[in-house]
């Protein structure tokens, strides 16, 4: 298995609390962090539990509303975490003050941030004494215990921006299946084109079932994953209806998988490229795409133990925004900022093409992907920021002289707009770039694809992720993106209308059937073999 397909299947599986997989073993250290972080956990009253507001009016065959199930809607489904007093309503967060005793991070603790203007909503399962319920703990207990300390925010102020989302996992059905159905119901869409869709008919199927349970194959079979994307489109009803520009969302595991830390979510929206759709803030040590900006951090020395970088990410100075639109293999979804419009771009997407997948491939391949087809391509504005910047070695494009140098006194640097704009669709000169630093070892970027859309960029439609696994390519001289689909596959847009794995294995299929000169390959009745580097 391939580093890439190892990280994936690695991320799927911690992510997957009806499984009762244990997390990763977490580093600790006692000392202020630890201190904190616990008082943060034992201490605050509560964060309200963030309720949806759908409509729950009888949907019709017409689609003026979602007809709810029959099943008793319980008390219970809106009660709150363990962590929350009362009966969870207008509760409010206790007083946190962390241990100013503790060791030497407590140094920073004069520092005062600007307050935190960017939404966050932290979701994960509210079930007492399940594991993501501990872990959603902790991703609170971290956040509130970070914005207390160093931007001064008193429990009227965090109440105001911190909203949580209680998952919506079908083995909690029936008792959430009323959520699931508010959901679905966010899009306007009928019943009949609901059914259409692969990942809300199993909703629609158990509300109709004797007992509403998600007791069927298909539905068994990608049960996290369907809750998993349910709960993310309950979270982007809640800011749609608010019309936020900018808004967070956290998974429960976000305390130690997040690229940038609270204090720097309101400079990063303030550093934001205008067309940014989305941004993701896990930690990646891939190259995504070209080098955007670097701004200046206010975090340094305030990151808590728990995370799994602490040590590191304590000694940078800034901030990292990259481009996302050259990272095949994707897997996660920890964390994330969406833009007003680019949550448009999704729910219009959703609606009018009747079509979603696992959410973190799927809205990474939309990353990649640029078409003139709707169903195919949303040709989202994405972007990674990171708080520890990527290896030069790793990074294709144009890398600056100021890249690493810690001890600039510019709080902003920016890569030249038009450097940037070029590489988007230069694909060999991408690669060429990282093969002038790094020679031909660089393990680049291969796009597949044919033509060009209506503005006359490169049509996108997919990508090699790990072609080192049956190809040796030479990265530095291949051209790109591959030619793989015939004319007669492309639809009037110039592209295809193919899943994402099918038009993937259509094209490695075409590669390897056709032994490609470029690429140097040989098919045998056996198998393929490799003829020689190129």
């Amino acid at each position: 298995m391939s580093p890439r397909a190892e990280e994936r299947a690695c991320l799927l599986e911690q992510d997957d609390p009806e499984k009762g997989v244990e997390p990763s073993p977490r580093r600790s250290r006692p000392g202020f962090w630890t201190i904190a972080i616990t008082i943060g956990l034992l201490s605050f009253g509560t964060l309200i539990a963030y309720q949806s507001t759908a409509n729950r009016d009888a949907m019709d065959e017409d689609g003026a509303g979602l007809g709810r199930h029959h099943h008793h809607h319980h008390k219970d489904d809106d009660a709150a975490a363990p962590w929350i007093s009362g009966d969870g309503q207008g509760a409010r967060l206790a007083s946190f003050e962390p241990d100013s005793t503790g060791d030497a991070e407590s140094s920073t603790s004069q520092r005062k941030v600007d307050k935190l203007k960017v939404p966050v909503y932290i979701m994960g399962d509210g079930v007492k004494g399940s594991e993501d319920e501990k872990s959603r703990a902790e991703t609170i207990g971290t956040l509130v215990g970070i914005v207390k300390q160093y931007t001064g925010m008193d429990d009227d102020d965090i109440n105001s921006v911190i909203k949580i989302q209680d998952s919506v996992y079908p083995a909690k059905w029936p008792e959430t299946l009323d959520s699931a159905l508010d959901a679905i119901g966010s899009f306007g869409m009928k019943k009949s084109e609901l059914e259409n869709v692969q990942w809300f008919a199993p909703v629609l199927e158990a509300s109709r079932r004797d007992g509403h349970k998600c007791d069927f194959e298909f539905c068994e079979k990608v049960a996290h994953h369907i809750g998993c994307l349910l709960t993310h489109v309950l979270i982007w009803k809640q800011a749609m209806e608010k019309q936020q520009e900018h808004f967070v969302v956290m998974e429960s595991d976000a305390y130690r998988l997040h690229s940038v830390s609270p204090l720097d979510l309101n400079n990063l929206v303030d550093n934001l490229p205008g067309d940014a759709d989305l941004v993701w803030l896990k930690p990646d040590e891939f190259d995504s795409g070209q080098l955007v900006k670097r701004f200046r951090s206010n975090a340094m020395g305030t990151w808590p133990a728990n995370s799994i970088h602490q040590t590191m990410y304590n000694q940078q100075n800034f901030v990292y925004l990259y481009k996302f639109n050259k990272r095949c293999g994707w897997a996660g979804t920890p964390e994330y900022m969406l833009t007003k419009k680019g949550l448009a771009k999704i729910m219009e997407h959703i609606k009018n093409e009747e079509e979603v997948d696992m959410i973190d491939a799927w809205m990474g391949a939309h990353c990649l992907r640029k078409c003139d087809d709707p169903r195919r391509c949303m040709n989202l504005n994405c972007y990674i920021a990171q708080t520890m910047p990527v290896a030069k070695e790793v990074l294709g494009g144009y890398v600056p002289d100021w890249y690493d140098d810690q001890n600039d006194d510019q709080d902003v640097r920016e890569v030249d707009k038009e450097i940037v704009e070029s590489l988007d669709d230069d694909h060999d000169g991408y690669n060429r770039m990282a093969c002038e630093r790094h020679g031909s070892t660089f393990g680049g970027w291969a796009p597949i694809g044919q033509g060009e859309t209506s503005s006359g960029r490169k049509v996108i439609q997919d990508c090699m992720a790990f072609p080192w696994e049956q190809h040796h390519i030479n990265f530095c001289e291949q051209k790109f993106p591959l030619d793989s689909l015939d004319m007669s596959m492309l639809g009037d847009s110039g592209t295809a209308s193919l899943g994402y794995q099918e038009s993937r294995e259509i094209a490695r299929s075409r590669i390897l059937q056709h032994g490609m000169a470029t690429l140097g390959l040989e098919s045998t009745t056996h198998g393929t073999k490799h003829s020689k580097h190129v």
